[in-house]
């Protein structure tokens, strides 16, 4: 919760209050009957961004990451060194930033190729 903007606090612990113990049990459970393989990813032949949670403490993130990477033609890891299983609540994540660095939003012009002088 450190890393999470002091606004979002209160609203972050609600939702995770909200789950009781047997649900969050029951949704562990789902992901371990998950199986990649029942899934077609031939389909995608692009590149694919898959970013990953160092410090997630619930889920092995990391390790599904690299799993789900052999799946696609073209994976690419975006790690997140300090981030945990929320980490786009997080206040140092910038998706966008991410997006861009890794080559995932299109080349917007620069303010000084818009402008043009008279």
């Amino acid at each position: 919760l450190n890393r999470i903007h002091p606004d979002h606090h209160a609203a972050t612990l609600r939702a995770m209050r909200s789950v009781t113990q047997a649900t969050a049990a029951w949704r562990l459970s789902l992901l371990s009957k998950f199986r990649l393989k029942s899934l077609d990813f031939s389909r995608f032949s692009g590149p694919t961004l898959i970013i990953a949670s160092q410090a997630d403490r619930l889920l092995p993130s990391v390790e599904e990451a690299h799993r789900l990477a052999e799946e696609f033609k073209q994976p690419r890891l975006h790690f997140l060194p300090y981030s945990g299983h929320i980490s786009l609540l997080e206040t140092e994540v910038d998706l966008s930033q991410i997006l861009a660095e890794s080559g995932f939003l299109p080349s917007l012009p620069s303010i000084s190729e818009t402008v043009t002088t008279t």
